[in-house]
Parts: structure tokens; sequence; C-alpha cells
């Protein structure tokens, strides 16, 4: 586990990890029905595959059996004749080969494949058999965990940890998003554009479906909302032997103003304070919101009679948990399912926020939606890595796509399919490349940085910083030569901004700031 003294190598660059406890799903807002995906067994293996339909039936456009069935069937006969043309078992695993565009294994104990097996086959069945879609790699159709999830996420705890401290009241504020551009400045200009964070991928073999079942607080016999099947990551709560994670990279701060540092401003009348967020502190912050969000679920749910399967799968979860690191670990809750109470800050209480759903009043808090009915959703672990553990990640997606991405070319039939994704991949390149020449001179610029005095560094970030005025108190640390430096450029400043000849009567502050440096300088 590496210690936060690892970033400082590229100022504010940080090579990071996010290990799934529970499945995690970001959808992508879409759903599919079996006219474009099939699950089919392979060997010993249930496997599903998400199919390229429309190249193939632009391929198969002279079948005139297959146009007839499209043309005059129901959508039942029709998503059938396209599983068996897909069925590795009977004539259809040279269209599997080829129009896959990513693959993912079902767990052996997955009831999906009976249901999907036994639904297809069935003349009168409604079900549409339909599958909530994770966010994927446009490029490469794996799995996309968002860094803009984890950093909401993120956001979401510190947000809370200002309220709690400093008493905002956010929960009375009328219109929250007023509140908070209040609090945090308008998107220009909003201090959270100090925290970036790249989106995770995670290899094929490392997606999983699962259903998504409710479950009541109180057993009922009345039945629980239907949800979709879902795609999510695997998770160490599937198997306790061996973890499942990615690796990606994020930027801490800005280095003209803080570096590697989240700087908090806050801009309320009579609220003058600042607040500055390194990593170890946030991490502690954000794990401090997020465990006690974790045991209070644990507690209220899972120690249920008719919940406590859950609770005794959690327990490797549980285990890792109290292996935090508190300096270079954050437990995050993130995606689909994550429930209100991990979206929502303390003082606004999840359990009074009631809604009505067909004229009845409706709690939330009162239910978990539960991976396969029996594990939450959500919960996972972003780290601080090192160079070295990000290298052999990117290695290990450059092999995952060695084994899917023949298929995957093979689908481009026309030169301008084959040309766009030569150019993709020509502008990824330039992108890395980019981004490694910053990181050398982010370096170069930091290894200059720490050969300069402490006088030559405050007037080096001074130089860019639109609040330089706010160091004008560093004066009286500086003596002889060198605050008589510090005071020739607050001079200079100053009759830049037309705040050199000021009169007493009308800037009282900035008229004692010039005379202080009129005495210095001996004029």
């Amino acid at each position: 586990m590496n210690n936060p003294e690892n970033i400082n190598r590229f100022k504010n660059y940080a090579p990071v990890k996010l290990e799934f406890l529970t499945p995690v799903s970001v959808g992508d807002g879409d759903t599919m029905d079996p006219m474009r995906y099939t699950i089919v067994k392979e060997g010993n293996n249930w496997i599903f595959h998400l199919l390229n339909i429309q190249q193939w039936l632009m391929d198969e456009s002279q079948d005139e059996s297959l146009m007839n069935i499209l043309e005059n069937a129901d959508y039942r006969e029709v998503r059938r004749e396209i599983q068996t043309r897909f069925d590795p078992n009977k004539s259809g695993k040279e269209n599997l080969q080829k129009y896959s565009l990513a693959h993912l294994p079902l767990a052996a104990n997955s009831t999906i494949p009976q249901k999907f097996t036994d639904e297809l086959n069935n003349p009168g069945s409604s079900d549409s058999l339909l599958i909530d879609t994770a966010l994927r790699s446009s490029a490469t159709h794996r799995m996309l965990i968002p860094g803009s999830s984890i950093k909401g996420a993120i956001r979401t705890a510190v947000i809370d940890w200002l309220d709690m401290e400093h008493d905002l009241q956010l929960k009375n504020s009328r219109k929250i998003d007023f509140a908070l551009n209040d609090l945090l400045g308008q998107i220009s200009e909003n201090d959270f554009r100090a925290l970036q964070i790249n989106d995770f991928e995670l290899p094929h073999e490392a997606s999983i479906l699962v259903n998504a079942v409710e479950k009541r607080l109180k057993e009922k016999r009345r039945e629980s909302t239907p949800k979709n099947t879902r795609e999510a990551s695997g998770a160490l709560v599937f198997d306790a032997r061996q973890a499942v994670f990615s690796c990606s990279s994020a930027a801490l701060g800005s280095f003209k103003k803080s570096p590697q540092t989240l700087t908090i401003q806050q801009r309320r009348d009579g609220s003058p304070k600042t607040e500055i967020f390194d990593w170890s502190r946030l991490c502690r912050t954000v794990s401090d919101f997020y465990r006690k969000r974790f045991d209070d679920e644990l507690e209220k749910f899972y120690r249920q009679p008719h919940l406590s399967a859950t609770g005794t799968l959690l327990k490797p979860v549980c285990e890792r948990i109290a292996k935090i690191n508190p300096d270079s670990e954050m437990l995050l809750r993130v995606g689909h399912y994550s429930h209100i109470e991990s979206m929502t800050i303390t003082n606004v209480d999840p359990e009074k926020q009631t809604t009505y759903r067909q004229g009845k009043k409706f709690y939330p808090g009162t239910t978990r939606t539960l991976a396969d009915g029996r594990v939450p959703f959500g919960w996972c672990i972003m780290s601080l890595t090192s160079e070295n553990d990000l290298k052999e990640w990117r290695f290990a997606l450059s092999e995952d796509a060695a084994d899917s991405g023949n298929r995957t070319f093979a689908l481009l039939k026309t030169p301008e399919q084959k040309k766009a994704v030569a150019e993709a991949e020509q502008a990824q390149k330039l992108a890395e490349a980019q981004t490694e020449q910053l990181r050398i001179e982010e370096e170069n610029r930091l290894q200059y940085l720490e050969s300069l005095t402490p006088l030559e560094l405050l007037l080096e970030k001074l130089h860019e910083d639109p609040d330089y005025k706010a160091s004008f108190g560093k004066l009286d640390d500086f003596e002889d030569e060198e605050q008589l430096k510090l005071a020739e450029f607050f001079k200079e400043k100053f009759k830049k901004e037309n705040q050199w000849e000021v009169k007493a009567t009308k800037k009282k502050k900035q008229f004692q700031k010039v005379q202080k440096l009129k005495q210095i300088l001996g004029e």
C-alpha cells in the first residue's frame, strides 16, 4: 500500500486503484433485449455476449428466410431466430466469434441463464428479458466506472463535513444548488475543479450480470418492485480469495494555487473560512462519511432475521474495511442502488424526505436493492498506488484487448470504419504522449521549485496568484534584503492595479498597506 508521499513525484498526479467490495453498476441509461445480446453455454460455462446486430443484419441482408422472419414474425419468434443463429452448439459459432463485441462469464449459481432459456422458448412469454447496460468504452467495449462518479461521491462527503463543521445550515436552504454555489463557487470557478479523476476500465472477465432484487426492512408478503438484470463489476464479496480492482490516475490541486491539495474557500457572507484537504485528510474525511453509512445499513437491515444471510456474506467486506489505511485509502459508495443515505448529507434526514406514488405516501430508507437478492451494490475502496502498479494494469488491459480485439476489428467492414478506428488509436497514442510530456514538465518544475529559497518560492507563486494580497502579512516573516524584495513586488503589483495612489478616506486598509511598503522601501 502506498503512502501519500508517493504523489510528490509529479506534483499533483497520483496513480490510484479502485477495489470493488460489492458489485458496482454505473449504467449508460440504456436497456437491451435479446435482439442485442445472447447467453450461450460454452463448455461448462454460461457466457453473456454483447452482439453487433446492426453489422450482422447488414451482412445477412441477402438471406431471404431471415428477412422474411424479421418482417412478418412477432418479436418472440424474431429473438428466438437470432439466438439460434448465434448458438455455438448449433450453427452459430462463426457468427458469435465474428460479431461478439464483449463477453463476460456468468456465475455457476446464477439463475439468469435458466430464466433466459425458459422465457426464450416460451411462445407466450411476456418477459422482455431486459438488461440495464453498463457504461462502456466506445473503443474497447469494456465496462467503465467513470471518474465523475467517484468525484461526486467524494464531493458529497466533503460537503457534509463542511456543513457539520461550520454549521452551514444547508438543510434550511430552499434552493440547495444556489447554497452550494455560494459555498463552492460557480461551475467555472468551482473549488472541486482541483480534483480530477480519470475513468476506471475493467477487463471483460471482471464484469458480471446480476439480478437486482428489492428487499424490504420489514418482511412482507406483498411483491417488491420488479427490476431489470444489470451489468456490474465483480467484487470481493463473491470471492474473498481474489480482489477485483481497476487502476487509473487522479490529480489533486492546482499548481498555481494549491499543489496536491483541495482548497475550499467559503464564499458565504460572514464565513471567510478556508479548508485545505491534502490526500490524507481527504481520505479520512470521505471514509468517515461512508463508514458510518455502511455500519448503519449493516445494523439496520442486515441484522434483521430475513436479511441475516446478507450480513454473513458481508463478513469479508467488513474485514477489508477494518484494514483501511486512513492516510491513503478511502471507502466510497458509487453507482446505481447506492441508496439515498449515501447520497445525502447528514443534516438532511432522508427518513423525512417523503414522496408520493399513486396517491400513497412513500418513505425512503425502508428498502434495499441487492445484487441477486444477496449483497448490496456500490461499495468500493479507492487508494493511492504506485506507478508500477498502474503500468502493470495497463499491460493487463492490453492483454485483455488482444483476446477480444481481433473479433472487434473483424466487424469493421468499410474503409470508413477502419479509418475511424485507426484515427481513434492515433488520438489515444497522442494523448498518452502528451500526458507523459506533462508529467516530465511537472517533475522538472518541481525540481526547480525545490531549489528556490523560501522568498523565491513565495514570489514564484504570487506572480500568478490573483489572490496575492492574502499573503501581504508574510512581509513580517522576512528581514532586510528579502523583505525589501517582497515589498518591491507588492509595490509593482499595486501600481499595475492602480492601488498605489489611494486615499485613507476611501480605502483605509489599502492605504495602510501602501504606507507600510513605503516605510520598508524608505520612501
